[in-house]
């Protein structure tokens, strides 16, 4: 949690975490929990 006035401290975390569901999570099927996490890895490695 961030203190008071420090409300940009999650900002890079939660844009991430945005982009990973609505640009990658929601538009490839994943069967298996080993499989979205095998493809959250490459989105990882795309994105850096």
């Amino acid at each position: 949690m961030s203190d008071v006035g420090a409300c940009l401290d999650n900002a890079v975390v939660e844009r991430f975490l945005v982009s990973l569901k609505h640009y990658w999570m929601l538009k490839i099927y994943q069967p298996t929990r080993k499989h979205m996490k095998k493809d959250v890895a490459e989105y990882r490695n795309i994105t850096t």
